[in-house]
């Protein structure tokens, strides 16, 4: 009888911990989207050039998807033909997409471990 509650015992746990691996994933996601969202609104603010046409400005997207069960990819784009010359081009005056990534790892950071924090 002991070795029959053990099992269920250890089903239970496997369930338990399969819940918690859904919603950390969820949750990062989630994190994601909203730190995807708050990049690509600085970079429209922060972009160096003189619009000419806006496109540079309004297509630059801030992501986040599912790479895997296991793995959430964030990002910041620029989706202009000429846009990786804007970001590479002319000794980095016109880079905004790394320079804005760079600063949000802090933030990115703090957000993951406060929502950790509480579990």
């Amino acid at each position: 009888m002991t070795s029959l509650r053990f099992l269920t015992d250890i089903a239970q746990s496997a369930a338990g911990l399969e819940r918690i691996r859904e919603n950390t994933h969820r949750m990062l996601l989630d994190i994601g989207e909203l730190e995807g969202q708050q990049m690509e609104e600085k970079a429209k603010a922060q972009a160096p050039w003189v619009d000419r046409t806006g496109d540079a400005r309004r297509t630059i997207k801030g992501w986040a998807q599912e790479q895997d069960e296991d793995t959430v990819c964030i990002g910041l784009s620029g989706f202009m033909s000429y846009s990786p010359v804007l970001e590479l081009g002319h000794e980095g005056r016109y880079a905004v997409l790394e320079p804005v990534v760079s600063d949000s790892l802090y933030e990115l950071a703090d957000m993951i471990a406060d929502a950790f924090a509480g579990i």
